[in-house]
């Protein structure tokens, strides 16, 4: 037995059919159990003979189509077409390709230009890591140097403190035994009334002395100043600078005799201090020697003068007594310095002290 819904789909497919123009529509009997396999092997060759008619009418209609002049032009169009459309997409497969190609060679230049670079990237990170490595290694010996010459400088700093602090230490051993020695010996001066006295007596000779002294040095310059006017006219004067210092020097036993006290310390002379009444005496001796063997020159301590009854002889003269001042390491004063002057015979050469 068909069901309801059997029913109803065979009912729609017969209306398809009829539609497409099959009217030869035969209704199979539906095939329950009941039916021997001879029977149902009839309706088997049945169906079959049904799909063989069906297959040859459907083949005829073909055959008849396809005899159509009108459906070989199709056919050939259509061929023609799909030549066409195979041929274009060929074409465009070709186009496809060969720009894929163009991209494809240009994305492998690209690829080729920045593995390039990147070599050259890497050689230049390469050198520059090696020349870095270079520099810190400069750097580090440089540092390593550095740190040596420094431990060398402390080293050597503390042994130079340790050699100021010895002798540091010896000055005032030393400092301590002359303030001692000072002191006994102020002690001793000022002990006994007799060498307060003698203190005063030694002060009121010094005195007369020094009156002596200035009236000397006055008897000295006019003598000089006779000495000179009776030579010629061409005559120079130079004044030493600091000649007491340059020519004079204290002898070392004598040195603590002169010490004196000032607010900063006692002090002693290393030269023979000017104003004594033996420095003139010591100081024109000294130039005498120097000036013996100068001839044309007259000198009165500090105070020189080259005379020449010609220039050439001036000349000579002064050229002699400047190769001994040389020799002997005397300077001379340029701002009190007068070559060849003219004066009156009236006019004193040197000033007074």
């Amino acid at each position: 037995m068909e069901t309801t819904g059997q029913s109803e789909d065979i009912e729609k497919a017969t209306k398809k059919l009829k539609k497409h123009g099959i009217t030869d529509i035969y209704d199979v009997p539906h095939l329950d159990g009941n039916r021997s396999d001879e029977t149902r092997l009839q309706w088997l060759h049945l169906l079959h003979g049904c799909l063989k008619k069906g297959d040859e009418g459907m083949s005829a209609d073909l055959i008849k189509l396809y005899s159509f002049p009108r459906f070989e032009w199709l056919w050939k169009q259509g061929r023609k077409d799909v030549t066409e459309a195979l041929k274009r997409h060929g074409e465009d497969i070709r186009e496809e390709e060969e720009e894929a190609k163009k991209l494809l060679r240009g994305r492998i230049t690209d690829l080729e230009q920045e593995l390039n670079e990147s070599r050259t990237s890497c050689a230049s990170i390469v050198s520059e890591n090696g020349r870095l490595q270079d520099t810190m290694k400069i750097e580090q010996e440089r540092r390593e140097h550095s740190e040596r010459a420094m431990m060398e400088n402390e080293k050597r700093a503390k042994q130079i403190k340790e050699t100021y602090t010895q002798k540091e230490m010896e000055y005032e051993k030393k400092l301590q035994s002359k303030d001692l020695r000072i002191e006994t010996m102020a002690e001793n001066v000022q002990g006994t009334e007799e060498k307060a006295r003698r203190q005063v007596e030694r002060l009121e000779i010094d005195n007369e002395e020094m009156m002596t002294k200035l009236v000397s040095k006055l008897q000295w310059e006019d003598t000089l100043t006779k000495m000179l006017e009776e030579k010629e006219r061409n005559e120079t004067t130079l004044k030493q600078r600091k000649g007491w210092i340059l020519v004079s020097t204290l002898a070392e036993e004598c040195q603590d005799l002169t010490t004196f006290r000032t607010p900063f310390g006692r002090y002693c002379f290393q030269r023979v201090p000017f104003g004594l009444c033996t420095s003139q005496d010591i100081i024109q001796q000294h130039m005498d020697r120097i000036v013996q063997n100068v001839p044309g020159c007259v000198c009165i301590a500090d105070d020189i003068a080259i005379v020449g009854k010609t220039k050439e002889e001036h000349d000579k003269n002064l050229h002699l007594l400047m190769e001994t001042a040389k020799q002997e390491g005397l300077v001379f004063n340029s701002s009190k310095l007068s070559i060849q002057c003219l004066h009156p015979r009236t006019r004193k050469m040197f000033r007074d002290a």
